[in-house]
């Protein structure tokens, strides 16, 4: 269920606002959500899995972009759990900059910790084509980026209504 900190409303709003350039009709009907939610959550479940292995095992590559996709798969989620559809790059990322946004008049800390993801998030999806940062900075990229999923799913993510749950 989305934090009490904010309102159902207010965070289909910011979703909303975030969609708002689509030129297709974003709005689910509550099957195509419940479908897409389930979909969405078991793709962030696997990308998380994969992106912690490829750390393991020194595949930083496979790391960066696994961490991008998890990423875009809260996002998405959290789209679907407020009846949205958030299919593009383009919208994962202007999505993601409302709910920061919506993040920054309640709680900064939080607000800071979802920008930081969001830019690591956007890094390593770069780095897994241009092959252009440090381990290290995979390493705290990935670790930014799963603490902002967790707050995307912990404040913006109405996942009450599906029956589904975060692995």
């Amino acid at each position: 269920m989305t934090n009490s900190v904010f309102t159902s409303q207010q965070v289909d709003e910011a979703i909303r606002s975030g969609l708002s350039g689509s030129r297709q009709n974003y709005n689910l009907t509550a099957e195509e959500a419940r479908e897409k939610a389930v979909a969405y959550r078991g793709n962030l479940a696997h990308y998380r899995t994969v992106a912690q292995r490829s750390l393991n095992e020194g595949d930083y590559l496979q790391a960066a972009e696994k961490s991008w996709g998890a990423y875009a798969q809260a996002v998405k989620a959290a789209g679907v759990g407020h009846g949205m559809h958030v299919n593009t790059h383009r919208s994962v990322l202007r999505v993601a900059e409302e709910i920061t946004a919506l993040a920054t008049t309640m709680n900064p800390a939080d607000a800071a910790k979802l920008r930081i993801g969001y830019l690591s998030a956007r890094s390593l999806h770069q780095h897994f084509y241009e092959s252009d940062m440090g381990v290290a900075e995979v390493e705290k990229g990935v670790a930014d980026v799963m603490e902002a999923v967790d707050l995307i799913q912990t404040l913006f993510d109405d996942n009450g209504s599906q029956g589904t749950s975060y692995s």
